[in-house]
């Protein structure tokens, strides 16, 4: 076994070795292959079809103590209580794995909102609600992860808080380390941040709790048909709605695995009913 030293980690607002985060990181040279072929087999409109709902990227954006992730986990568990695919992709989390990595430069934050892009992208195909809070604080990063998805599937969700609001919190005391300057290119300190345009959703994270503005957000699927059963358009133009499950079921069934299951549950639970019959009798 090889052991492989551990990855260097990098605070907030730290920066690439041998650049200053303003700019002058030197981005390593990329060859980009020319032999892949993008596989689909089965295309997420089957898939979505099959959760019974319109699939979308939520993207939560705001400062740093906005509450754009207490929100996402708030509508988390609202989604997964009425019955729908769902999962977050916190910025934290992400950046304890994929995105470790990285630091809090420009150059950095552009290719963390990509990565994060990208893995929700792919969740989006898998038919989910993909939450997603994370601070990206620069306009054209977020506009690039709008333009990987289709139609009605990215929905912009400003939590709007000022700087004097989210300094007031600090839950993580970054911002008396950035004012002390102890972190550089803090968002809204020392480093810009662009609010949304013309966002889907805004929430005013001051004016009520976090599961009050998740179920404004839930409220807006719903009244946007994202809870729907989507309509699939065959080649020739004819719509099909809700046709899909008995159909996939069918073609499942076919394929023989689906019986397999269905007999080694009937298995399981039939020695789930005799072994309590047994323990009863002979009160073991």
């Amino acid at each position: 076994v090889v052991s492989l030293p551990p990855r260097p980690r990098r605070e907030e607002g730290g920066a690439r070795a041998g650049c200053s985060g303003q700019g002058d990181c030197p981005q390593p040279q990329m060859v980009r292959p020319s032999n892949l072929t993008w596989h689909e087999h089965v295309g997420g409109a089957r898939r979505a079809v099959l959760q019974g709902q319109r699939p979308a990227v939520l993207w939560l954006t705001g400062l740093s103590a906005s509450g754009k992730s207490t929100i996402a986990h708030e509508l988390d568990k609202l989604l997964l209580a009425s019955g729908h695919a769902v999962y977050v992709l916190d910025g934290d989390n992400v950046r304890k794995g994929l995105n470790e990595d990285l630091g809090f430069s420009a150059e950095d934050r552009a290719e963390n909102v990509r990565r994060v892009g990208h893995v929700a992208r792919l969740m989006v195909d898998a038919g989910l609600f993909v939450l997603v809070p994370l601070i990206s604080p620069y306009r054209k990063d977020r506009d690039a992860v709008r333009s990987m998805l289709g139609s009605g599937q990215f929905l912009e969700v400003y939590v709007n808080a000022s700087v004097e609001t989210c300094e007031a919190r600090d839950p993580k005391g970054l911002y008396a380390k950035a004012r002390a300057g102890q972190i550089q290119d803090f968002t809204g300190i020392s480093a810009p941040y662009e609010a949304p345009l013309r966002p889907e959703i805004e929430v005013h994270s001051r004016d009520a709790a976090a599961v009050e503005h998740a179920q404004t957000i839930h409220r807006f699927l719903a009244e946007h048909g994202h809870f729907e059963s989507p309509v699939e358009t065959s080649a020739d133009g004819d719509s099909r709605i809700n046709d899909e499950k008995p159909q996939l079921f069918a073609e499942l069934s076919a394929s023989g695995w689906v019986t397999g299951l269905v007999a080694l549950a009937t298995a399981a639970a039939g020695s789930f009913t005799l072994g309590f019959v047994m323990a009863r009798k002979w009160r073991c």
